[in-house]
């Protein structure tokens, strides 16, 4: 019996293995699920590696930002993400943002607005006029231009006086994004919506979570035209009740995603992030980061599609070849009439 279980082990090993050869690049089945919020990036598995739902050069999108904390985040270690390749929004206006957090969010926002990065090798000094955004004034005309296209306030605009810097968006709802001409007229590799909340304080619990679901359809529908061909949609709800009721992966289903990987929400990745309620300041019966949070990374293009459909025949047929590599060997093994069973007992 030891020696037959030995031999299922080792079919099992090399059917995994054969099916993983013929599939470039696909996540393992289950990755990330069993990392306890330490899920790999692209899916694979390493030991003490981070979940981390970008990849380097990716161009990000932020919605739903709140004080900006999570954008300044990513433009510090150990993420240290180029300024320029993240445009970071908020639903609210810039005088509504600093009267709702008034702690951390004008602090936040000035950062981002000075913060730049590093020259580069080519000596570009990312000066307004040379790096073709023009001064601060021709900056500002063109928001406007943005503004009035998007039938918005000037605040909705993005802020930027120099190519290395993040772009900041005010007055950006995050389920019209086509309204908005600068994030229509751009691809993003990566779009991300964290701790989606309506914030309307709906009591009854039916009501509030089909008012968050629609929340969530408008956003995966808005969302779709702004991604690359490759494009990521990432959103991180709380664990439990009633988040888990949202049925955030079967809503992206029912819109045309597929879902790549998830994992924990490690808070401590995340340099000064602070998930701030929608409302305003102040924290939910516990503390946001005592909580514990899921981030869903989900694919719209038939490349992604692909990968989960490979992903899923891969571990259907290993499965199958197992089974039959199995039965074969009993068939092998079957004494033949006359021959002696004297060694059945192995």
């Amino acid at each position: 019996m030891k020696a037959n279980s030995r031999r299922k082990q080792k079919l099992l090993a090399r059917a995994a293995g054969a099916a993983g050869g013929k599939v470039s690049g696909a996540a393992k089945p289950g990755a990330g699920k069993k990392s306890g919020g330490s899920g790999p990036n692209k899916g694979g598995k390493s030991a003490g590696q981070k979940f981390q739902f970008y990849d380097a050069g990716d161009e990000i999108l932020l919605v739903g930002e709140g004080d900006f904390s999570f954008a300044k985040s990513l433009l510090l270690p150990p993420h240290s993400i180029k300024p320029q390749t993240v445009t970071a929004t908020a639903f609210d206006s810039r005088q509504e943002l600093a009267e709702k957090y008034p702690d951390t969010g004008a602090a936040n926002v000035e950062f981002l607005e000075t913060f730049e990065a590093a020259t580069d090798d080519d000596g570009a000094s990312g000066s307004g006029d040379e790096a073709g955004y023009g001064t601060q004034d021709e900056a500002g005309a063109d928001a406007e231009a943005d503004a009035a296209d998007a039938g918005a306030s000037g605040d909705e605009a993005p802020v930027y006086a120099s190519q290395r810097r993040a772009h900041l968006l005010f007055n950006v709802d995050a389920t019209a994004l086509g309204k908005v001409k600068y994030i229509r007229k751009r691809k993003f590799d990566c779009v991300v919506f964290n701790f989606p909340h309506t914030g309307s304080g709906i009591t009854d619990q039916d009501r509030n979570i089909l008012k968050n679901q629609q929340l969530l359809q408008g956003f995966l529908k808005a969302v779709g035209p702004a991604l690359s061909r490759k494009g990521k949609v990432v959103v991180t709800l709380f664990e439990g009740a009633p988040y888990d009721l949202w049925n955030l992966k079967a809503l992206a289903k029912a819109a045309g995603y597929v879902t790549i990987r998830s994992g924990a929400f490690d808070w401590a990745a995340y340099d000064g992030y602070r998930h701030r309620r929608t409302a305003g300041v102040g924290d939910t019966n516990k503390k946001a980061q005592d909580r514990a949070a899921r981030t869903y990374v989900f694919g719209k293009t038939g490349d992604y599609r692909e990968i989960a459909s490979a992903n899923a025949n891969a571990q259907h047929l290993s499965s199958k070849r197992v089974q039959k590599e199995l039965a074969d060997q009993r068939k092998r093994k079957r004494p033949r009439r006359g021959d002696s069973d004297s060694d059945s007992d192995e």
